[in-house]
């Protein structure tokens, strides 16, 4: 049977919210499956927010590049 006007499906997390000075944030967990169909990056989200107000520092490229790529590449 085929339904007319479906809504999207609605998946729901608990988690919990917090604020960083004028930035709501929320932590929760999930499946890896479930993040990989479901998270997305947040320039598609708030696209018209700069990547520094979206991060506490900088990222260190060449830190991320070797012990936290590899850390994450061994399972961590």
């Amino acid at each position: 049977m085929e339904l007319d006007n479906q809504s999207p499906e609605t998946i729901e997390y608990k988690a919990i919210s917090g604020e960083f000075g004028d930035v709501r944030y929320f932590i929760t967990t999930l499946d890896q499956s479930d993040a990989v169909e479901n998270i997305r990056f947040a320039d598609e989200i708030q696209g018209s927010w700069s990547f520094s107000e979206r991060v506490q520092r900088k990222i260190d490229e060449n830190r991320a590049n070797t012990e936290i790529f590899s850390y994450l590449a061994m399972g961590g």
